[in-house]
């Protein structure tokens, strides 16, 4: 087996496509923010849709894994491919901690199609503690001692853009915890990069070496066609 037609099969295992009508009739369950069915790039069906969107179908809100973080999907807007969303709440949260509501770790939305939007960076670049800082146990709350010094460093993505903490005209806060609470609850905005995304990169190659398979094909059942009519008797 040739490597081009290995890694169309491989493609295709991971980014399958699903028949329209299959995909929309697998799933009576409600799905919000979607009034039917999850419209493409978005499938509660495995094997359908995009493979970074899949979802699971829930009220009052459907969940999203981005990462290994589990999020609920508040709205997504078509127009703008951009989704807004709120991390799930620890389950087992350390009763020590201030907030069960912040993650853990960073949102890291390296290796997906994700960034975050210009508008939800601009909220956090301006977040600036009181010093001193108001700490609570380090030692139970370690990620939460973190934000408190540096919020900044919960979206990564933000950091890596142009807008970088901007301290200068915003008055600080004492409660940073608080402020990272309702700002996650209200719901982080991403936007569907589609320069960043594999599925969209990968593509044009397989589009490419199917029409190399299909001509490899048709070229040899000509060659058989011909032979065959070489070999029959008149």
């Amino acid at each position: 087996m040739s490597s081009s037609i290995v890694i169309i099969f491989l493609f295709l295992s991971l980014f399958r496509p699903c028949n329209t009508q299959t995909c929309s009739s697998n799933n009576t369950n409600p799905c919000p923010p979607f009034s039917s069915h999850p419209p493409f790039p978005f499938s509660s069906t495995p094997g359908c849709g995009h493979p970074s969107f899949h979802i699971t179908c829930s009220s009052p809100h459907s969940f999203i894994s981005i990462n290994n973080l589990s999020f609920s999907i508040l709205s997504y807007n078509s127009n703008t491919s951009s989704i807004t969303l709120s991390p799930r709440p620890n389950p087992t949260p350390h009763p020590n901690c201030p907030s069960s509501f912040i993650p853990t770790r960073p949102i890291n939305l390296s290796a997906t199609p994700f960034r975050v939007s210009a508008a939800t960076c601009s909220r956090l670049s301006v977040l600036r503690p009181c010093s001193p800082p108001s700490l609570p146990n380090c030692s139970h709350c370690p990620s939460q001692c973190h934000l408190i010094k540096s919020p900044s460093h919960l979206l990564p993505d933000c950091r890596s853009t142009h807008h970088s903490p901007q301290y200068s005209d915003s008055p600080c806060l004492t409660n940073i915890l608080g402020f990272l609470q309702q700002f996650l609850k209200n719901g982080i905005q991403l936007d569907w990069d589609q320069s960043r995304d594999p599925y969209w990169l990968l593509v044009p190659l397989v589009l490419l070496l199917q029409r190399e398979m299909e001509e490899r094909n048709g070229g040899a059942a000509r060659a058989r066609k011909k032979g065959a009519a070489v070999l029959s008797p008149n």
